[in-house]
């Protein structure tokens, strides 16, 4: 499963806007927490410098996944990272923070955060052997203290309207419907519709 979430640090997108990903440089760069912990739950920074065995573990997992990832990525997304070289290039060009989330000790998943000043956007996906564990519901509120910490309010969600379990996480995470985007991946490509979810923290 995957959402994209953006939290505005202190002002917010209005609805049904255009909006080019990655098109403004951030103002200044947050500091993200290297790890964070909580029952069976840990989320760990990805290093593109220190950390090749969890970056190939991570690779690996995703790999797996690509079938699974289908319905939420488009077939251009799930087939991005065709390797290692490819995936942190992906990294490098969007100063992307990967945080892969640890299920009992096993690498289960990613939550990804992109600063991009006035916004920080989040996304997710869980490995398909682990759904249904309430692994996105625990590291996405893990992730979500983290960030009320740094100051980032009023989180906003948007997700595909078909993705139906992202839905339903949002509204257990007591995220509100606040309207409708369409966001332009990138100049060549085609626009996605999302449905906006907002929550103040």
């Amino acid at each position: 499963m995957c959402i994209h979430t953006e939290l505005p640090s202190e002002q917010h997108d209005a609805p049904n806007s255009l909006r080019l990903r990655g098109s403004a440089a951030p103002a200044r760069k947050r500091r993200f927490p290297r790890r964070l912990a909580g029952g069976d739950i840990e989320l760990v920074r990805l290093s593109l410098r220190n950390d090749s065995a969890r970056l190939e573990e991570f690779f690996a997992l995703y790999t797996k996944n690509r079938r699974h990832l289908l319905p939420w990525h488009n077939e251009r997304e799930a087939l991005l990272f065709k390797n290692i070289a490819a995936m942190k290039a992906h990294i490098r060009k969007y100063e992307l923070s990967w945080h892969a989330v640890y299920y009992a000790g096993a690498m289960a998943g990613l939550v990804e955060l992109c600063d991009e000043g006035a916004h920080i956007n989040i996304s997710y996906w869980v490995d398909e052997d682990h759904t249904r564990k309430g692994i996105a519901y625990a590291a996405l509120t893990m992730m979500e203290h983290a960030l009320s910490a740094m100051r980032c309010n009023c989180p906003q969600a948007e997700i595909l309207p078909g993705n139906e379990p992202s839905i339903h996480l949002m509204k257990k995470l007591n995220f509100k419907e606040y309207g409708a985007a369409f966001i332009l991946i990138s100049e060549s490509e085609h626009d996605d519709f999302r449905v906006i979810f907002q929550k103040a923290l």
